[in-house]
């Protein structure tokens, strides 16, 4: 058993108490306050117990690991929420809204920075060389990624995920019917960054793969309802 995620637990209690801070007042929309509370409390115990069970995959070389830390987390909350008489898609949103919260408390400047790097030509070059080497496709438990480059001055790069380490995480935990709730996050993520993410498949909605296309000079996509989105209209 490989401890990369025990031997930091300390440090991944603490990102997980920023996280409950963060969506407390998102929680409290839905439930009183000693409702909340509980379900801040359950769900850090819930997180505690995933924690060593997740799978190695490369560790901090690995941007994946931080996105499976991540799904962890949230997917803690889900288990806490599901017991209260709420319907999925409640859930869901529930879900679509902490992921916002997250990443609008990130430094706008920072975030801009890093969109503006990933779109200029080294910026590019770099990426386009992280996903050729394609190191971490072979981790059980971990994304396989495949580089997708297109002529375009507008275009950043593309990635086909066709195996998604957050799918087979939400599947052991019965948790499978929350994983397109949780690909709704992209949106906000990228559209902090100025980029576009444009998608019409994914593999939680039954697609063959995860056809991530990155253009610059994006905006914040507002991804709810769900529904009007393309990659959730090609539901199969």
């Amino acid at each position: 058993m490989n401890n990369y995620y025990v031997d930091r637990k300390k440090n991944l209690i603490k990102q997980f108490n920023k996280l409950s801070k963060k969506s407390k007042p998102i929680l409290l929309k839905r439930f009183n306050r000693e409702e909340t509370d509980s379900i801040i409390s359950e769900s850090l115990e819930n997180f505690e117990k995933i924690i060593p069970t997740l799978p190695y995959i490369g560790g901090k070389k690995n941007s994946g690991t931080m996105n499976l830390i991540g799904g962890a987390a949230f997917l803690a909350f889900i288990k806490s929420i599901e017991k209260y008489d709420i319907e999925e898609r409640e859930i869901g949103k529930i879900i679509y809204e902490m992921l916002c919260a997250e990443f609008e408390s990130r430094s706008k400047i920072l975030m801009k920075l890093l969109g503006k790097i990933m779109g200029s030509k080294i910026g590019k070059k770099l990426i386009k060389m992280k996903y050729k080497k394609n190191q971490f496709n072979n981790y059980e438990g971990g994304w396989e990624n495949e580089l997708i480059l297109e002529e375009n001055p507008d275009f950043i790069v593309g990635i086909n995920v066709k195996k998604c380490g957050i799918c087979k995480l939400y599947k052991e935990h019965d948790a499978e019917k929350y994983i397109p709730y949780m690909c709704l996050g992209d949106y906000p993520m990228f559209g902090s960054m100025g980029i576009e993410l444009k998608r019409t498949k994914t593999i939680a909605n039954g697609g063959d793969v995860c056809d991530f296309r990155l253009y610059k000079n994006g905006r914040t996509k507002n991804a709810w309802p769900p529904e009007k989105l393309t990659e959730w209209k090609n539901k199969s």
